[in-house]
This record gives C-alpha cells, structure tokens and sequence, in this order.
C-alpha cells in the first residue's frame, strides 16, 4: 500500500470541498466538512478492520473515494453549515447573560445619572423663570391666588 489510507485521493476531494477563492468564512465551512468525511473515512476504515481483521486495500480506498458524489459533498458542507450555526448558537446563548448583566449595569447608572442631571437643569430652569418675572415686577403669587377658586367652607 503506496498511498498511506488513499492520501491522494483525499487531496483531490480537499479541493471539492475547499474554494480556496472563496471568502474565508466559506473556505472555514469546507475545512469542517472536509473534517466530517475524513470522520466519516476513518469510521469506513474501521469498519473494514472490524469486519477483516485488515486494513483496506488500495482498491477499496478508490470504491470508497468513488462513492463522494456532488450530492454526498453538497450534504457534509450542509452538515458543517449545521454545526457552525449550532457552534455560533452555543457561544451566543453562553455569553447573552453576561452581555445583558452589562448593559443593564451600564444603562441603569447612566439613567439614574441623566435623570438627576435633568431634574436639577428642570429646577434651575424654575428658578430663572421665577427670578425672571421678579426681576420684571410680575407678582407670580398674586396671579396665582387670582387664578385659584375660593376654597368652601
């Protein structure tokens, strides 16, 4: 056996399953399903060690690499699409918690601070206003007490 477990073969499959001119989250997408049929070979290689009590043999490497239709590389690149979106899931879910405790520190501070802010420029607001119409002669409490009903009783 020349070929050490049809190496050759594997390589010329590489290149179905890995676009080297594609972007690099594609070419990502090939390597892990190329990954999932050397699984998938090894598992076959054991499976004739198992059943022969040997390795297998050239011919059968070659069979076995003839199998690799479009179709069964099209269903391992879908296969690595699944487990790159499972792998992403799994980071997402695993970081939301700390991602939400964060922002939640960061606004909840931030709003506290701003509504104080804003409070105190409402207030000195009223009191320019107040200083504006005493400053102008305008009896704001005399205005009031004109405007407000005569209480009963």
């Amino acid at each position: 056996m020349t070929d050490h477990g049809g190496a050759g073969l594997d390589k010329s499959l590489f290149y179905k399953f890995v676009d080297l001119d594609a972007s690099e989250v594609d070419q990502l997408r090939g390597i892990l399903a190329y990954g999932l049929y050397k699984k998938a070979k090894a598992e076959w290689m054991q499976g004739i060690w198992k059943a022969k009590d040997r390795a297998p043999t050239e011919d059968e490497l070659r069979l076995y690499h003839d199998t690799w239709t479009q179709t069964s590389i099209d269903a391992m690149s879908n296969r690595a699409d699944s487990a790159l979106a499972a792998f992403g899931e799994r980071v997402v879910d695993e970081a939301t918690a700390g991602i939400l405790r964060d922002a939640l520190r960061g606004s909840f501070r931030r709003a506290v601070l701003s509504s104080i802010l804003g409070l105190f420029l409402f207030a000195l607001i009223l009191v320019g206003v107040a200083f504006g119409f005493y400053y102008l002669g305008v009896d704001v409490a005399g205005v009031l007490q004109k405007i407000t009903p005569p209480k009963a009783g």
